[in-house]
């Protein structure tokens, strides 16, 4: 496999800014759905978003396809 990061601080910048990207595109999902959901602080470690309006969520309707995308993301950053 070809090393496509000449350093190991490259490779963490590229995950946390797929991870950062992911996180927000999951919020926006969350907030088209009249979900409302905030990024977390602090390395939480209870994950990275809390949900305020938890009883109402239908998360099939959002999860599917975060879950794709974030497959297909860590997929294509694995590849190279």
């Amino acid at each position: 496999m070809k090393n496509r990061f000449p350093t190991d601080e490259d490779r963490l910048i590229y995950h946390l800014t797929v991870h950062k990207t992911m996180i927000g595109w999951l919020l926006d999902q969350f907030q088209a759905e009249g979900i409302d959901a905030k990024r977390t602080i602090g390395n939480n470690p209870n994950g990275d978003i809390v949900l305020g309006n938890s009883k109402k969520i239908n998360l099939p309707n959002v999860m599917p396809e975060c879950c794709y995308r974030a497959s297909i993301c860590m997929q294509n950053v694995d590849s190279r």
